[in-house]
């Protein structure tokens, strides 16, 4: 598995089960996998004047919609956490203005239903973005990633 950090093309990794798991953000997956899309999405983003657009549900449905739309058909998409990351996504990505919801996703055939569903989904569901950026904090301080995110898993946050 590989975080939310890593710079390298997460899908192809997951594609190519190189890595089985990944997490990335909405707006910004979304600009690697259908730039076309993100760029649309985008566009159609900066014309809306609610001043909660980036948390409004409407946002991440449709953010999170034409990612896992754009999913080669071996990757799957959980749902989209109630977490945002990726504040530093790079501006030449088309998806970097969209809102930037935590989801993970992972090659269909290396997870039974019950590990997409209870576990996927319950990370995904549980993890709040102050979580996440204390997690982030604790590694940026040395830690280790894995120790951080096992402790944050077994409630010891």
């Amino acid at each position: 598995m590989i975080g939310i950090g890593d710079s390298h093309d997460r899908v192809t990794l997951v594609r190519n089960g190189a890595v089985l798991v990944a997490f990335g953000c909405t707006g910004e997956l979304l600009g690697e996998t259908d730039p076309a899309a993100a760029e649309a999405l985008a566009a159609e983003y900066a014309k809306d004047d609610n001043p909660s657009k980036a948390l409004s549900p409407e946002w991440k449905t449709k953010v999170y919609e034409a990612f896992s739309t754009s999913l080669p058909g071996e990757v799957m998409a959980t749902d989209a956490g109630d977490a945002q990351g990726c504040a530093d996504v790079d501006r030449s990505n088309p998806g970097s203005s969209l809102p930037q919801w935590i989801v993970p996703f992972y090659l269909k055939p290396a997870l039974v239903r019950a590990d997409r569903v209870e576990v996927l989904n319950h990370i995904a569901g549980s993890l709040s973005t102050d979580d996440l950026k204390k997690m982030t904090e604790k590694v940026r301080d040395g830690k280790d990633a894995t120790e951080v995110a096992k402790a944050w898993l077994s409630g010891s946050k």
